[in-house]
């Protein structure tokens, strides 16, 4: 046989290339020629190619049913999913498409594909891992709904444990990736985005050549390893992860006797001969269809990047409500400036008057960490916020912190709560001052880190929660990166039904902010770098923190990303941002305005 071209998506969470390598390998133990290339494959040789639907949809020009009628399909895509669905719209224009879980390569038939099994095989032996992984737990997979939520939902159990949650990455490709978060840990929860969904067998198989275990919410079948693989309901998937984390004889011992099972049912030869039989096979089918080239859903793009700011604002113009809206949210803003103003004339003396109240136990020394809090009308809150940041503060390995509060002279004496929680510490120094007049949050952020000791400065929400380690995280994963200005983490979000879901999934990317802000306004900054670009600006409708970090992009600034649960970010009707959800377009023009290089 002619040497096998092979090529695949650049979907990066997908498993997409670690199965286009395998494939490789594959093809390799019977003997065959491949290599994973990039660009249309050649017509004259045998092509097969990995996560169909995306990589048609990533072409630059549309395929002919010709020659989509020459290539062998490889789906990954989970059963009953939308991505399977194209996959198919796509498969039954190619010669013939391949599948690794048996009930979705009968689906496909079912569909009108030509379709075959081929399940995926096994290296024989695991890559070496850490005698004591770095890492208890790692997560791998899309941002879906259901797996932001049961993410957010297990955050009590996360807490206790040292995490990675990855959202957009790839499986390792080599066993030199030593570096990937799946080599430096010691049990994989494998989430599936759907209910009822299938297991993501590349990622398991991946795990335990890797030596390491999986706990799965799956109740889909795996080729081989049954047994070895832990199954939970998805209300008690992270109890059993964590339990299984406390007996790392018994993940190790899991995980080995799950690979020993698949590489004895299903080693790399096995798929290798498969491939071959479905590589004959597409080589003698031509599936004649009529009309013109499949046309997948927008589902089948590989994850393209969320719209840009400018797109948001012609989008928001193009609605018919749009000036309506536009109005009422410069109405709000125009009340609230008023009545700031107002209060400011009742209290009488200069706007930027400022009482500082030093309450708790004076400083001893120079504390590392200062906790910024701005307060407005936060009574209901502020307390359960103050706790958290004892609680982490008293955490094994936290550095000395303190906090400082600025009361932006809210109507309900934020400061006298704050100066009375004080009162009972002996542990934590806090300096609670306060506004003669409402100054807005940029200004409370400000005035609090000019009174700050601390070289590292944590901006925390009066109303959001720090939870236990996320201190000792964030400080740890700026430790490790001296050339990063601030770290951040993932944030859970919570209403008072309870946790919702996540934010801030992704890693530092300043390519990023032209689709909108990813970064949480809950951040650690060193002091010298906030200073440096001028602290907060003023911004009327809370892009205060977006701001930030593209001025300290332009600056030469860099972030860096804690890929652990840190914070919850708390949801109400009455946030400050509420006024902000009206109409994107004075917002977004604003920023557009200081910003154009990065956003436009």
């Amino acid at each position: 046989m002619q040497q096998v071209q092979i090529r695949a998506s650049g979907r990066a969470f997908a498993g997409v290339r670690a199965t286009a390598r395998r494939i490789e390998e594959a093809l390799a133990a019977v003997g065959v020629d491949a290599a994973v290339g990039d660009g249309p494959p050649d017509p004259s040789a045998p092509a097969l190619v990995v996560d169909p639907a995306a990589w048609f949809a990533e072409q630059p020009m549309a395929l002919s049913r010709e020659t989509l009628a020459r290539l062998m399909g490889f789906s990954l895509a989970p059963y009953g999913s939308v991505t399977l669905q194209d996959d198919a719209t796509v498969g039954e224009h190619m010669a013939v498409l391949a599948h690794p879980e048996e009930r979705c390569a009968q689906h496909l038939t079912r569909v009108g594909c030509h379709s075959r099994f081929v399940p995926l095989g096994a290296r024989a032996a695991a890559v070496p891992t850490a005698a004591a992984p770095p890492l208890d737990i790692v997560t791998l997979g899309p941002p879906t709904a259901r797996r932001l939520e049961l993410l957010a939902r297990g955050a009590a159990w996360l807490d206790l444990l040292r995490c990675a949650h990855h959202f957009d990455l790839e499986l390792p490709e080599t066993d030199a990736d030593h570096a990937h978060p799946l080599r430096r840990a010691r049990i994989l929860v494998d989430v599936t985005p759907a209910a009822a969904g299938s297991p993501d067998l590349a990622a398991i198989l991946a795990a335990w050549e890797s030596g390491v275990a999986v706990v799965t919410d799956s109740l889909g079948p795996v080729p081989a390893g049954e047994e070895q693989l832990l199954r939970g309901a998805s209300e008690t998937l992270f109890a059993r992860a964590a339990e299984l984390s406390a007996d790392p004889a018994r993940a190790v011992a899991l995980a080995a006797a799950g690979l020993a099972a698949w590489s004895e049912q299903i080693p790399l030869r096995l798929m290798g001969a498969k491939l071959i039989e479905a590589l004959e096979d597409a080589r003698v089918n031509r599936p004649v269809r009529p009309g013109g080239p499949p046309v997948p859903s927008a589902a089948a793009a590989p994850v393209p990047p969320p719209r840009s700011v400018l797109q948001i604002l012609r989008d928001e113009r193009a609605q018919p409500d749009a000036t309506l809206r536009a109005g009422l949210q410069e109405v709000v803003g125009r009340t609230r400036a008023l009545e700031r103003r107002l209060a400011g004339l009742e209290s009488g003396g200069p706007d930027d008057a400022v009482t500082e109240v030093v309450a708790g136990p004076a400083r001893r020394g120079s504390p590392r960490v200062s906790v910024l809090i701005p307060a407005y009308a936060a009574c209901r809150t502020l307390e359960e916020t103050l706790d958290s940041v004892a609680s982490a503060a008293l955490e094994g390995g936290a550095p000395a912190v303190e906090i400082v509060l600025v009361d932006d002279a809210s109507p309900q004496d934020d400061a006298a709560l704050a100066v009375a929680w004080a009162a009972g510490r002996t542990d934590l120094p806090v300096t609670v001052l306060r506004h003669r007049r409402n100054r807005g949050l940029s200004a409370s952020r400000n005035a609090a880190a000019e009174h700050a000791a601390g070289e590292l400065l944590l901006t925390l929400d009066a109303d959001d929660l720090l939870r236990r380690n996320g201190l000792t995280r964030l400080v740890a994963g700026l430790d490790a990166d001296p050339g990063a200005s601030f770290a951040y983490g993932i944030l859970q979000r919570f209403d008072v039904g309870g946790p919702i879901g996540l934010v801030g999934l992704h890693p530092w990317s300043v390519e990023r902010f032209r689709g909108g802000n990813y970064v949480p306004a809950l951040a650690l900054i060193r002091r010298e770098a906030l200073m440096a670009v001028g602290g907060y600006h003023g911004m009327p409708w809370g892009y205060e923190d977006w701001d930030l970090w593209c001025r300290m992009a332009k600056a030469g600034h860099r972030g860096v990303w804690v890929p652990e649960i840190v914070a919850s970010y708390r949801l109400r009707e009455d946030s400050m941002s509420a006024g902000l959800h009206l109409s994107h377009l004075a917002p977004l023009g604003d920023m557009l305005t200081r910003h154009p290089e990065l956003l436009a």
